[in-house]
């Protein structure tokens, strides 16, 4: 047992991804499960990023439900254009979380995710990792119906 000050290993330390040179289908694997791992966490922020939003969006939903019942006067352009806009806020990560988790609709989800940059911190770095993982050629593979190999699917 080699010691280095307070740490200790126990056996020597395996590179792991010396294995992946050599065997491209154990790359391909481990490149596939990364992807599938990455699109699921994803996935999942979208959904968190959805209930985020829906509850910052509490107190303008409350203003447009007043004003359906006629306590606050406005013009029925104006609660047309709060309600398309909490539903926008709020259904389209959503709407997106699905998308990843089913690999459909790539494009409305680079969409997304570029709006998602708008908004700052969390919506920013969503954005961002969205569109670095939607680029991936393996993942456009997976979002075809191809394997990322370039194989269709059976």
């Amino acid at each position: 047992m080699e010691s280095a000050g307070r740490f200790a290993l126990a056996e020597p330390v395996k590179f792991w991804c010396a294995d992946l040179v050599h065997d491209p289908q154990a790359a391909e694997a481990y490149r596939a499960q990364t992807d599938a791992n990455h699109l699921r966490i994803l996935s999942l922020s979208y959904f968190i990023a959805g209930g985020l939003y829906a509850f910052g969006a509490l107190p303008l939903i409350k203003c447009v439900v007043s004003e359906w019942t006629g306590r606050l006067h406005a013009s029925g352009a104006a609660t047309l254009f709060w309600v398309l806009c909490i539903l926008g806020v709020v259904l389209l990560p959503v709407v997106c979380g699905i998308c990843l988790n089913k690999r459909k609709c790539r494009g409305f989800c680079i969409v997304v995710a570029a709006l998602s940059c708008l908004k700052f911190p969390f919506g920013t770095a969503l954005g961002v990792f969205t569109i670095i993982v939607l680029c991936r050629p393996s993942v456009i593979a997976l979002f075809e119906g191809r394997a990322p190999g370039g194989y269709l699917k059976r």
